[in-house]
């Protein structure tokens, strides 16, 4: 009984936060190009929240290990919600690099909270079983909801570029409210935590992995893959609205695409593990898709036909979704079990300062030049790494448990 009303909980919590950023995902770029500013500071906006989740990672986590994940948990939802009601008001950079701002630091009281809290719950109450189905059927739930949500935001954007904010605030209030009497924790060992403590703990974990850097050639394929897809992929996250907008008239139309997107996102999810094992190789796999990756770039951006650019398109995202989950495989099944974490955590590390340097770069050029310059850059990084690779250590890999 009690393991149900946990998992309906947390179903019914993430499903609404989620939901509540389903209303912007199809309007963001155009709603900060559209408050007057270019793409170079578009994008500086996009990196202050990269900067945030770097800075604030740590202390936030102290919170979680001493006051308990539920209250992380809340925190996190309330600052976001403060985050979508300072967009809707805002109307110039300021404004949305303090809004980034917050609803970074938000993030980061959530970030792995609210799985750890739904996982020591349920284990608590005597769950023995895997969580894999429940993961699964969180995607599930929350993929569905935002498919509404993307449509109503759309509808909203048309009417005024700041009501979609100001919903997802009045959304996510309620979120706080109902998380709140949900969300109950009965199985929380408090933790000794200070922030000293996990700064040297973090300097101890870039010692470590830069060392096993050295020694797997796994690894070092994993973080050269995902600090070059994070780095030219936010050509497509960041500017596919504006090249998409002039071809449909109004963010109906982009919201209509961003609904394949999820849609093409819940069948990459699906059709990965069969795509591995037809190719019987992680490694193989992987740079396979990451071509795929870069031949949709180039067919979004080489073409005038807007149902060929968005045959590229969604052939990208099908290809990243399929990758994501055999990348993720990929990690677990070559680090050891006793430092994989300490290497997750490298990894992401490496793929934030990607992202980092390719909004300011791409953002950059695409103010000077355009956008076919920098999909035609970020097309030609992913073949090329994914080949270059290939070329220097071929398909074989090795497993470490």
């Amino acid at each position: 009984m009690e393991v149900q009303r946990t998992i309906r909980a947390y179903l019914i919590v993430n499903t609404l936060f989620c939901v509540s950023h389903s209303f912007i995902a199809s309007s963001y770029m155009i709603f900060l190009l559209g408050a007057g500013l270019d793409q170079f500071q578009a994008n500086l906006v996009n990196v202050v929240f990269y900067f945030g989740v770097v800075f604030f990672e740590i202390p936030t986590g102290v919170v979680a290990d001493v006051f308990g994940r539920r209250i992380s948990v809340l925190i996190s939802i309330g600052l976001m919600m403060i985050s979508f009601f300072l967009y809707g008001a805002s109307d110039d950079m300021l404004g949305f690099m303090l809004a980034e701002l917050i609803g970074a630091i938000a993030l980061t009281f959530e970030s792995g909270a609210f799985s750890a809290w739904v996982v020591d719950e349920i284990k608590g109450h005597g769950y023995e079983e895997s969580t894999d189905k429940l993961f699964a059927r969180e995607q599930v739930y929350t993929s569905f909801a935002s498919i509404g949500g993307v449509l109503v935001g759309g509808v909203l954007f048309d009417l005024n570029r700041s009501y979609a904010w100001w919903c997802g605030g009045v959304l996510l209030f309620f979120t706080l409210i109902i998380a709140c009497f949900l969300m109950k924790e009965l199985h929380f060992d408090r933790k000794v935590s200070d922030i000293l403590g996990k700064v040297n703990q973090s300097l101890e974990i870039l010692k470590f992995s830069f060392k096993y850097l050295k020694k797997s050639r796994e690894v070092r394929f994993l973080i050269v893959v995902g600090a070059s897809l994070s780095l030219a992929l936010q050509v497509p996250n960041m500017f596919w609205q504006p090249i998409f907008v002039g071809e449909t008239s109004n963010s109906k139309g982009l919201s209509l695409i961003w609904v394949g997107v999820l849609l093409t996102i819940i069948a990459g999810g699906k059709l990965a593990p069969a795509f591995r094992k037809k190719l019987r190789s992680d490694r193989k796999a992987i740079i396979v898709l990451n071509i795929f990756i870069g031949i949709g770039i180039f067919v979004l951006i080489c073409t005038n036909s807007l149902w060929i650019m968005l045959t590229g398109f969604l052939f990208h995202e099908l290809a990243r979704a399929m990758s994501a989950p055999l990348r993720t495989k990929y990690l677990h099944d070559n680090v050891p079990s006793k430092q994989r974490a300490t290497l997750i955590s490298f990894e992401s590390l490496f793929r934030t300062l990607g992202g980092v340097v390719g909004l300011m770069i791409f953002g950059l050029i695409a103010e000077l030049e355009g956008y076919t310059l920098p999909f035609l850059l970020s097309g030609a990084i992913v073949i090329l790494i994914s080949v270059v690779y290939f070329l220097k250590n071929g398909f074989n890999e090795k497993t470490t448990g």
